[in-house]
């Protein structure tokens, strides 16, 4: 049996490469430069973009889906990157440090998000009946 995904695997093989390459000039960029301001600004864009990536994965949405993710990736990173460095690390606050450690967290938190609010969602969307009773 065929699972039909061709496309859409090469269509985000294709995307992957476009953003991780841009991803390594930006990086390259910022860790030469080490500036606070531009850290501050590439998080803030992360954040926000991690919120939207997070509404687009979930079968079922809600109004205001967009607002509880962000809310929820911004206080679960302040309270994983104060703990990393703080108490894991102890490490030197620098871009070349921040940033990876950052998205790879970043990375953790969408995909834990994603796979949580799929499943509440469609639980709460198509077991609605149980859980009114």
């Amino acid at each position: 049996r065929r699972l039909g995904i061709a496309e859409t695997l090469v269509i985000g093989a294709i995307r992957s490469s476009v953003q991780v390459t841009i991803l390594g000039f930006m990086l390259k960029y910022f860790f030469q430069m080490n500036s606070w301001v531009l850290m501050l600004l590439y998080v803030v864009a992360m954040v926000l973009l991690a919120g939207f990536e997070v509404v687009g994965r979930p079968t079922y949405s809600y109004s205001g889906i967009y607002w509880d993710a962000l809310i929820a990736v911004t206080v679960n990173l302040i309270v994983v990157m104060c703990w990393t460095f703080f108490v894991v690390l102890k490490s030197a606050w620098s871009a070349p440090v921040i940033l990876p450690v950052l998205g790879t967290l970043m990375g953790n938190m969408l995909s834990c998000y994603a796979l949580m609010s799929e499943q509440l969602l469609t639980a709460m969307m198509e077991d609605s009946g149980q859980i009114e009773k």
